[in-house]
């Protein structure tokens, strides 16, 4: 798993194209505002989110294990709003998603070789539920129309070649997540084509 990250999130950018000899273009990125964790080289800002129905932004920080949400409806003065222990669903996030009011995130288990979580909340960090994916959940997206969650569990194993190593298998989580329907998982395996 790739581990680096920067101290702080560059909010938002002004892009302006310039058109150059020959139809080259430069490109001109500005920051206008930035979000510090402290943290550097450890996971401080691994991935991120914006839901556009809340204005938020939604940072996952591998080091605390948290969910960190900012509120970006004024871009220049990024707010923080609270900061979420996932210490209760696994052992550190890896992935989060955003779309119309509703953040994933993707939570490997204590040991990671176990089955990991997805964590569903609203944007305001209400939780609305917790689905059991395969081991090592690392790629997590919402389907276009927002009512599917597809994880990519790559089952990891504790060591390699260790004649005690474990190897979880890897797999395809779907999960179901329309509103006023149960919520149901559905896990596929690769099984068949071993050997």
């Amino acid at each position: 798993m790739n581990r680096w990250s920067t101290p702080f999130l560059a909010i938002g950018l002004f892009l302006t194209m310039t058109q150059g000899p020959a139809f080259s273009q430069t490109l001109q990125l500005t920051p206008i505002a930035t979000h510090h964790t402290g943290l550097f080289d450890l996971g401080g800002a691994e991935s991120t989110a914006f839901d556009a129905a809340s204005k938020r932004l939604f940072f996952i920080n591998a080091q605390a294990n948290q969910l960190s949400i900012l509120d970006l409806s004024k871009p220049e003065s990024p707010v923080s709003v609270d900061s979420i222990r996932l210490t209760t669903f696994g052992d550190r996030p890896t992935q989060v998603v955003a779309a119309n009011g509703r953040v994933a995130v993707s939570v490997v288990a204590f040991p990671p070789t176990d089955p990991g979580k997805v964590v569903l909340f609203d944007a305001t960090g209400k939780l609305l539920s917790q689905y059991p994916v395969g081991a090592a959940p690392s790629a997590l997206a919402f389907t276009p129309d927002g009512k599917k969650l597809l994880v990519a569990n790559e089952g990891e194993p504790n060591s390699y070649g260790a004649p005690d190593s474990v190897d979880p298998e890897g797999s395809v989580s779907v999960i179901t997540v329309n509103d006023g329907t149960r919520p149901t998982v559905a896990t596929a395996d690769f099984k068949a084509f071993n050997g």
